[in-house]
C-alpha cells in the first residue's frame, strides 16, 4: 500500500528513535526533507543538519557490507554521498539503488553522529592521493581543523569558483560547518548548469563491522531509472543480517520535471513474509461454517495451493487443465484433515472472496484426490462409469450416502458442488479416512476455472510454498524470480510442513530462502523432477 507525505506530523516524527518510525513514517520524513529548501537549519546550522538528503547511490555488485567504503575511499578516509533536494536540479542518480542516512540533528540525537568532512558542487572520485582526506584536489594538506580547499584558496562565493575551476581544472570543496558556506555549495552546482553532476558531500567512514552505528533511514530503488527490488533487497538483507533489524525500502521516481518523490509499500519489503505466514496459519486454524453471503468455507477461509512442477511461468494452467475446464488445487484447513498436497512446491492463493484483477472461480471438490487424469471435464464422470460425476446428480447428500459409494469408486468417484453444503460434506468425509490418511486420501482436490496464460500480476497470488530445503525450495525460488521478473512485484516464499498435522502452525517464513535476497546465482540451471508417489500429474 502507498503512503503520502503529511507535512505537518514531520517535525514529532523525525525526534521518535528509528525503531519506533513505520515504513510509512520514514516515507513521509524522507519526502519533507527532499523537499525543504532552507538556505540554513535553525539559527546557524548548515542545511543537511535538518532539510536535504545524503544519499549514497550503489553500484550493485556487492550486497554484503554494501555499506563499507571503496578502495580508493579507504585511502582517502571519506566516503562520497550525493546531497540530494528539490532545488539542486538532479534528475536522476548515477546507479537505481542504494541508501539514504538520517539528517545530521537526528543521527546526533540517536547517538550516531556523522564525521562531515566537506562539500563539492560537483562529485567527484576520492582517492589517497588528494589532501586533506579527498577534500584538497590541489594536492597537499593544509593542516587547518577545516578541511575545505576553498577558503585556502580565496574562494567566498560563486563567482569565484566558477573562475577557480575554470583556471586550475580541478573545483575547490566548500565547508561544511557554515551554513553559508555549505549553501555557496548548492548555488554553485546550479551555476555550473550541469545536472549530471551532483553535489557531493565527504563522510568519514564509520567501522566496517558496525553497522548498527550508521545513521541508515532507508533504502531505496528508483523505478525510474531501472531500479530492481531484488537490489534493494540485497541490502535489506545484508543489513538485518548484520545487526538484526530492517530498514524499510523506499520506492524513489523522479517525474518529468525532475523532482524525485519517495513512497513506501509493504510488499516490497523482506519481512512482510512474516505477515504472509501469519495470516495462512490464520486462515488454516480457523473453522467458520460459511462465509459472508451464505457462500462456501473456501471463499473466506483455510488456504487454496496448487502444487506445480515448473518454474516457468508456473502460474499458467496446464493445456490439459484448460482442455478439461479444470484447474487441480487443494484446499487446507484445520478439520479438512489433509496430509500433503500433490507435490512439495507450488502457489499459495488469496482466498477467493479477496479483491483481485482476475478473480478465481471454483467449479466442485473432490474428498479425495479427485483423479482428474481419468476425466475428460474436471468435476464430470470418470472412466468408471457416468455415476462418478457431480454427487448431487446421483443423489448423494450425507456421509451416509457416500461412503458405499466411495468404496465402489474409491478417487474416480463422485465430487461435490462449491456450496456450503456441498464443502461442509467433503470436509465430513474426508474425517471418515484414518488418521494419517495415505495415497490418494492424504489430500482433497479442488478444482478451479481455468484462467487466462500470462496473467501473473493479476491473479490472487499470495506466496509460493516448498516442503523441503535441497529439492523444493530452489524450484520455488525460480519461481519467485520469474514472478518478479514478469511483474517486477515481491511474492514471498514460505515453507510448508510436510506431512501437515491436523492443527497448529503449519507456514513459515524464512528472509533467507528468499530468492531475490540470495541473488539468483545457481537458480538458472534445470531442476531435475523426482516423482513424489506414484500418482500421474495433477491438471
Amino acid at each position: 500500500m502507498w503512503r503520502s507525505v503529511l507535512p505537518g506530523i514531520v517535525g514529532c516524527l523525525a525526534a521518535l528513535p528509528a525503531h519506533a518510525l513505520s515504513g510509512a513514517d520514514v516515507a513521509h520524513i524522507v519526502n519533507a526533507r527532499y523537499n525543504d529548501i532552507r538556505a540554513y537549519c535553525y539559527i546557524d546550522k548548515p542545511a543537511y543538519f535538518c532539510a536535504g538528503l545524503i544519499v549514497r547511490p550503489l553500484e550493485g555488485g556487492v550486497a554484503v557490507d554494501f555499506w563499507a567504503p571503496t578502495p580508493s575511499e579507504s585511502a582517502a578516509q571519506s566516503m562520497s554521498f550525493v546531497y540530494l533536494r528539490r532545488d539542486v536540479d538532479v534528475g536522476r542518480l548515477p546507479y537505481s539503488a542504494g541508501f539514504i542516512l538520517s539528517d545530521s540533528l537526528t543521527a546526533i540525537e540517536q547517538g550516531k553522529p556523522m564525521n562531515v568532512r566537506c562539500v563539492y558542487p560537483l562529485n567527484e572520485a576520492v582517492s589517497g592521493q588528494s589532501g586533506d582526506h579527498g577534500c584538497n584536489l590541489g594536492g597537499g594538506d593544509t593542516g587547518a581543523p577545516d578541511l575545505n580547499s576553498c577558503d585556502a584558496n580565496g574562494v567566498t562565493d560563486v563567482a569565484d569558483w566558477l573562475t577557480h575551476h575554470a583556471a586550475n581544472g580541478w573545483q575547490c570543496s566548500f565547508s561544511v560547518n557554515v551554513a553559508t558556506k555549505f549553501y555557496t555549495a548548492l548555488q554553485a552546482r546550479k551555476a555550473y548548469a550541469d545536472n549530471t553532476r551532483l553535489p557531493s558531500m565527504l563522510i568519514a567512514p564509520w567501522t566496517i563491522d558496525a553497522p548498527h552505528a550508521i545513521p541508515f533511514q532507508a533504502i531505496y530503488f528508483d523505478v525510474s531509472n531501472g531500479g530492481q527490488l531484488v537490489q534493494a533487497q540485497q541490502y535489506q538483507m545484508a543489513y538485518y543480517k548484520a545487526t538484526g533489524e530492517w530498514l524499510p525500502i523506499l520506492r524513489m521516481a523522479f517525474d518529468a520535471a525532475g523532482e524525485a518523490s519517495f513512497a513506501f509499500a509493504q510488499e516490497d519489503q523482506l519481512d512482510a513474509g512474516f505477515a504472509v505466514a501469519d495470516h495462512l496459519n490464520e486462515r488454516f486454524n480457523e473453522t467458520p461454517g460459511e462465509c459472508p453471503g451464505a457462500k462456501a468455507i473456501v471463499y473466506c477461509s483455510g488456504v487454496i495451493v496448487r502444487a506445480v512442477n515448473t518454474q516457468s511461468a508456473a502460474w499458467n494452467p496446464s493445456a490439459d487443465a484448460i482442455a478439461k475446464n479444470g484447474v487441480s488445487a487443494s484446499f487446507l484447513r484445520t478439520d479438512g484433515h489433509v496430509r500433503t498436497p500433490y507435490r512439495g512446491t507450488g502457489l499459495v492463493f488469496r482466498p477467493l472472496d479477496a479483491p483481485a484483477a482476475y478473480p478465481l472461480t471454483p467449479r466442485c471438490i473432490y474428498a479425495p484426490d479427485g483423479n482428474l487424469h481419468k476425466r475428460e471435464d474436471g468435476c464430470g464422470p470418470s472412466t468408471l462409469g457416468p455415476d462418478t460425476g457431480p454427487c448431487a446428480a446421483i443423489g448423494i447428500d450425507t456421509v451416509a450416502k457416500w461412503l458405499p459409494h466411495y468404496a465402489q469408486y474409491g478417487a474416480q468417484g463422485c465430487s461435490f458442488a462449491v456450496t456450503v453444503a456441498g464443502v461442509a460434506l467433503s470436509f465430513e468425509a474426508r474425517r471418515t479416512f484414518t488418521w494419517p490418511p495415505a495415497g490418494y486420501e492424504g489430500r482433497n482436490e479442488l478444482v478451479i476455472v481455468p484462467w487466462p496464460a500470462d496473467i501473473p500480476g493479476s491473479l490472487p497470488l499470495e506466496a509460493i510454498f516448498y516442503s523441503e530445503l535441497e529439492y523444493s525450495l530452489p524450484k520455488a525460488q525460480a519461481i519467485q524470480l520469474d514472478y518478479y521478473t514478469q511483474t517486477g512485484r515481491f511474492l514471498p516464499v514460505v515453507h510448508i510442513l510436510f506431512p501437515m498435522p491436523i492443527a497448529g502452525t503449519i507456514f513459515t517464513y524464512h528472509a533467507e530462502d528468499q530468492a531475490t535476497a540470495r541473488g539468483a546465482a545457481g537458480l538458472n540451471a534445470p531442476v531435475s523432477f523426482v516423482r513424489e508417489g506414484n500418482e500421474s500429474d495433477p491438471d
